[in-house]
């Protein structure tokens, strides 16, 4: 049985898949763990412009919040966020890898 792939925000309604996709995949490219820190972000009114996500594994804390940089050591989350940006016609979004040090513009990571 293939998974949900809409994600419902405090922001709306974002429809997410993982990567590499596989056919009838059965994992929700989302966990517990993202909904809580998106209630948290949006309770805080956190601008997507100074919003940082740290190790987003699918994108779904950035296409969400409209995050404006990933900080991530993952070749296939950057795969991923580009993407789920791309399917719900969002921004791209900087990618800093984790080599580097964090956009210094971040005011919420």
């Amino acid at each position: 049985m293939a998974a949900d792939t809409l994600c419902q925000t405090p922001w709306g309604a974002v429809r997410l898949l993982r990567y590499p996709a596989r056919r009838d995949e059965p994992l929700q490219a989302w966990c517990s763990a993202d909904l809580l820190l998106l209630e948290a972000l949006h309770e805080l009114a956190a601008d997507g412009a100074g919003i940082l996500a740290v190790n987003d594994e699918h994108g779904a804390l950035a296409v969400a919040s409209g995050a404006r940089a990933v900080w991530t050591d993952s070749a296939l989350a950057a795969q991923a966020l580009a993407r789920n940006l791309t399917a719900n016609e969002r921004a791209p979004v900087a990618i800093t890898w984790s080599v580097d040090p964090p956009p210094a513009t971040s005011t919420v990571v």
